[in-house]
């Protein structure tokens, strides 16, 4: 992968599959790295609205997290590239570090430390309560992306699909 002028960071995920490369201007590459040839392939980008500052992969490799200039940390997870969370520091963001299982991310930015939920699990599950219901498999295809298996955000509850296929 030719990444050009401006790159700051580069991270590897601890799984070895793929690697990061962060931007002055805010951008973020994520690409799979193929051990038969030794090279990288772009898979996603996302940007931030300034500089990014650092990143890191979460010990899982599911989630790579980035903090920018801008005071805004994103998650991105690694499977289909898609942006899972967007947070407001509320100033630069120097330093972010994941915890040894994966499930918090803390930040540092001028004297204040904070702490995001990390694990992807947790939001799926915020859907229910935020949502109120299953979520049909194309709006799963629309929030959570067509890469990652439907499954309901609500387990007990009715699936809207098998539903809509009934009254048919």
């Amino acid at each position: 992968m030719e990444l050009g002028e401006g790159y700051v960071g580069i991270a590897i995920s601890p799984d070895n599959r793929y690697l990061a490369a962060a931007s002055r201007n805010g951008a973020v590459r994520l690409a799979s790295i193929a051990e038969s040839n030794d090279e990288a392939k772009e898979i996603a980008r996302l940007q931030h609205g300034a500089g990014v500052m650092t990143l890191q992969f979460s010990p899982d490799s599911r989630v790579l997290a980035t903090a920018s200039e801008d005071g805004t940390v994103q998650f991105m997870d690694t499977h289909n590239g898609h942006t899972i969370a967007r947070f407001e520091h509320g100033a630069p963001v120097g330093h972010i570090e994941f915890s040894s299982d994966g499930r918090w991310l803390s930040t540092h930015s001028e004297g204040t430390a904070r702490l995001f939920r990390a694990d992807l699990d947790w939001y799926i599950e915020q859907l229910c309560s935020r949502a109120g219901t299953n979520l049909s498999r194309s709006d799963w295809a629309n929030v959570i992306g067509p890469d990652e298996p439907w499954r309901p955000t609500c387990p007990n509850w009715h699936d809207p699909d098998v539903d809509v296929a009934a009254k048919d």
